[in-house]
């Protein structure tokens, strides 16, 4: 993806040029995770968009979350796609193989320390 496309995105999502983007996968298994790191995610990037798994994920998302996510500047969006050009790097909480072979820079995050190095290399 080149940057205008990806320069294109942010301006129809209202993000700026050189933010710092992060996509938040939201899995429902991973609730607690998700939760326990939101506050620190929301300050260590710029903007965060988040990217409900499935459809009951998004439905658990908008009942629970949808003060929090407007009162930190949470974006919520349907369109992985989309979602993954606005972005600079990918946050997950669980290993995924569909979703770690996508293009961007992925940082898997596990605060139960369930997914050692060695796991990940295989």
């Amino acid at each position: 993806m080149t940057d205008n496309a990806k320069f294109s995105i942010r301006d129809g999502l209202g993000i700026s040029h050189d933010a710092s983007v992060a996509l938040v996968i939201y899995e429902s298994e991973c609730e607690f995770e998700f939760l326990s790191l939101l506050p620190q995610l929301a300050s260590s990037y710029n903007r965060l968009i988040v990217y409900p798994y499935s459809p009951n994920a998004r439905r658990q998302l908008s009942k629970t979350c949808a003060p929090i996510f407007k009162e930190m500047g949470v974006m919520m969006l349907d369109d992985l796609g989309v979602a993954e050009q606005a972005s600079d790097v990918a946050v997950l909480f669980r290993y995924n193989e569909a979703l770690i072979r996508r293009g961007i820079p992925v940082r898997l995050l596990d605060v139960r320390n369930r997914w050692m190095s060695q796991e990940l290399a295989k």
